[in-house]
């Protein structure tokens, strides 16, 4: 195929690139943070520090900067505003799942709430073996935000649905094909379908103000 890759496959290449690298090796998981270790407010930055700005079309505008020892901080408290913790009791026994308690986005909550609600009506929970992760602080080169640091995406089963591996078909162990027309119709997008595939992944691909019904 001549024609290049759309902004999201560039995106999602550069945030997994080391998984990519290393398709043989099982990432540690993306730390969930507990309610003990929940996003707290945060001094304003030095005048000598960099100040980098990330526009997303859903969450708006964030600003940042990186600490002494090169972290990232939010000089804004944008993490302790908008970073909020939701139930998600269908996810109570998966393993990395803290319980079922998932830091997310505030404005995309409702949604991840009503797609595991349906994910349970439609008897799919046991194709979810492992959460792998939802946010978490991380930079990506030199001045962007992992989509992760936004609130915006998770990923499960990565053990079998490893960056740049064919993820399994429905069916097969692991596979979570079956959970995509779920989690799509609540306003998620799958990478498992992209050039360079990452199955394990989803994203928030816009904000729905209203539950859809279950089909």
């Amino acid at each position: 195929d001549s024609k290049g890759f759309n902004a999201s496959e560039i995106r999602d290449i550069l945030e997994h690139a080391d998984k990519i690298q290393q398709p043989d090796a099982m990432p540690t998981p993306e730390p969930i943070p507990t309610p003990q270790s929940s996003p707290t407010p945060q001094s304003s930055p030095t005048p000598e520090a960099q100040l980098f700005v990330t526009r997303n079309p859903l969450v708006g505008e964030v600003r940042w900067t990186r600490d002494e020892s090169g972290g990232l901080k939010f000089p804004d408290n944008w993490d302790g505003v908008n970073i909020v913790p939701v139930a998600i009791p269908q996810l109570r026994n998966v393993p990395g799942a803290n319980n079922g308690t998932i830091y997310f986005y505030k404005g995309a909550a409702a949604q991840l709430q009503a797609a595991w609600a349906e994910i349970e009506a439609a008897g799919l929970l046991d194709r979810v073996k492992i959460w792998n992760g939802a946010y978490a602080r991380k930079i990506i080169g030199k001045s962007r935000l992992s989509i992760h640091t936004l609130g915006l995406a998770f990923d499960i089963n990565y053990d079998t649905n490893r960056t740049g591996q064919t993820p399994p078909a429905a069916g097969e162990e692991g596979s979570v094909e079956e959970l995509v027309p779920i989690f799509e119709r609540h306003g998620f997008a799958w990478s498992g379908g992209n050039r360079i595939p990452n199955g394990s992944h989803f994203e928030v691909a816009r904000i729905i103000s209203a539950t859809p019904a279950a089909k």
